[in-house]
């Protein structure tokens, strides 16, 4: 359904906003000039940007930067919203945001035309939800178990968490069929770039790493951390085509979070290698995991920045 700006008047304007910030979606307006001249608090939830911050600027000026599964940003060549306004036609689309921590989110936006009172376009209104609900693997832990079973930098699952949950992934696939994978996210180079930067800003890193994979997998998965720059994805009910998949929207999605330097707008970013396993007939847990161990080091032997499969 088309929004129309006449239906906004003096009268009624504070109410209409009060609306639009008490909806779970985040919602903001553009003008011709994909000037940002409305943004609630739904936005300011899902994105981390404040209205403060954004008011004025244009969107794609360091804000969203909306990209796809495959790394394309729709900024310059392909935006929704810029589509809209030229066609008056309203479309909807799946992609990954910019946050304000500098990880990338999964939304599905709807992008719908703004008129004036002669039915003209005179901008456009951009809604978007998310798409991730948290794994239920890391929620609802109590203190206790979170000491036991979580990193203590990332709030990952640590490296007994994780082989848990492989001991149950080969017992759910023992007995009920249910497949699984592994993928191991390793960050490149990344002794280099702690001795570049130091420890605190390499930190900083791994929480950003963290908070991408943690978002962009299902409830049903795990993430965990395994190693210093070692992460860990175990993807349930999945075959090995989808695990491809998977993996190259891991590897990409982590190359373009952005790691903002303190004190200025500059921003950092690395590389990642991924590697996928499947397990095999007679598998245990140090077979698959040493088997997903093998596939990352030889995939950043050779550079990085790759999806490295098993088979």
């Amino acid at each position: 359904m088309e929004i129309s700006t006449d239906q906004i008047t003096k009268e009624n304007e504070q109410s209409y906003r009060q609306l639009l910030d008490n909806i779970h979606e985040g919602v903001y307006f553009v003008d011709l000039n994909k000037r940002i001249t409305y943004w609630n608090k739904g936005a300011e939830r899902i994105t981390g940007f404040s209205k403060e911050n954004v008011m004025g600027t244009c969107c794609s000026d360091n804000i969203l930067m909306h990209v796809t599964q495959s790394g394309v940003c729709l900024c310059q060549t392909m935006c929704p919203l810029a589509a809209t306004m030229k066609d008056g036609k309203s479309r909807e689309a799946h992609v990954f945001l910019h946050h304000a921590d500098g990880h990338r989110v999964p939304v599905t936006i709807s992008a719908t035309p703004l008129r004036d009172d002669k039915k003209n376009v005179s901008g456009a209104v951009e809604m978007f939800s998310e798409m991730y609900l948290p794994s239920t693997w890391l929620t609802g832990l109590s203190e206790t178990q979170q000491e036991q079973c979580l990193d203590a930098l990332t709030s990952l699952g640590n490296t007994h968490y994780t082989e848990d949950f492989m001991t149950r992934a080969f017992t759910d696939m023992e007995m009920n069929g249910i497949p699984f994978g592994v993928m191991l996210c390793g960050v490149d180079r990344f002794d280099l770039f702690e001795a570049k930067h130091g420890r605190e800003t390499a930190e900083r890193l791994l929480k950003l790493i963290a908070r991408t994979l943690k978002v962009n997998v299902l409830s049903s998965d795990f993430v965990g951390r395994t190693g210093e720059s070692e992460f860990f994805l175990g993807i349930v009910n999945v075959d090995a085509d989808r695990m491809m998949e998977l993996a190259r929207k891991i590897q990409v999605l982590t190359g373009l979070s952005r790691l903002h330097k303190e004190g200025n707008d500059d921003f950092l970013m690395v590389t990642t290698t991924v590697s996928v396993a499947m397990p095999e007939r007679d598998d245990t847990v140090h077979d698959l995991l040493s088997r997903a161990r093998k596939m990352l080091a030889q995939g950043q032997a050779i550079g990085g920045r790759c999806v490295y499969p098993d088979r």
